[in-house]
């Protein structure tokens, strides 16, 4: 199969933002986690910690407090916060479920590198209906260093046991997408709540409106 006119034998995908529209949750979710002890987020923090890892959104906040904070006070208070919200359903982006479905049935590898932990990530797509699309999901905390580092599009790739230059990535967040680009993949941009700055365009090999526009990149679908 080709993608952008380049033969390819495996697609990555990122999760949040991308394939589930779980952004705004984890945004109320990390407000409450800040309000646990005393700290006010405002929205346009958490456009910072989009594609990161959560020890590295802990980062983010402890950055923008300017003073220590108890830490696993704010992960307690947030992942509660954020369980509760996944209760009424885990939201599909628009276009996900078409595209994986058609990738699936062509027999091409799929798999997920996510910055959220891998077993949250496994529940949540589950949740939505995608897990049986994907050989292998990998997530944040299989790995040494988060995005923008290759270290989870490697991983991903080695998981499906294709080379990570013969993979097409799809991307939501700038950190991801420069992620994908180190580890020598093709990478299809799909912004969400972040608007990628032009460096981050210029990486990447297309920028799309939504998923709905990505069966056209594949030769074969």
């Amino acid at each position: 199969m080709e993608f952008l006119g380049k033969k390819v034998a495996g697609a990555v995908f990122d999760m949040d933002g991308l394939l589930l529209d779980t952004e705004r949750i984890s945004l109320r979710a990390w407000q409450a986690g800040a309000a646990a002890v005393g700290v006010e987020m405002p929205d346009s923090m958490f456009l910072d910690m989009i594609g990161r890892r959560h020890e590295d959104c802990r980062a983010v906040l402890v950055r923008h407090a300017g003073r220590a904070l108890d830490l696993e006070a704010i992960s307690r208070a947030m992942y509660a916060d954020y369980e509760r919200r996944l209760t009424t359903g885990v939201p599909v982006m628009a276009g996900a479920r078409e595209l994986l479905s058609k990738l699936h049935a062509s027999g091409l590898p799929l798999g997920v590198a996510t910055s959220t932990r891998t077993e949250l990530a496994r529940r949540k797509l589950a949740k939505a209906g995608l897990l049986d699309f994907f050989r292998s999901v990998t997530g944040g905390d299989g790995v040494a260093r988060g995005k923008p580092a290759p270290d989870i599009y490697l991983a991903a790739a080695e998981a499906l046991g294709v080379p990570s230059h013969e993979c097409a990535a799809f991307e939501d967040s700038p950190p991801g997408a420069l992620s994908a680009v180190a580890a020598g993949m093709r990478v299809a941009l799909v912004p969400d709540m972040v608007r990628p700055a032009p460096e981050v365009v210029m990486a990447v090999s297309v920028v799309l409106p939504s998923l709905v526009d990505a069966l056209g990149l594949f030769s074969e679908l």
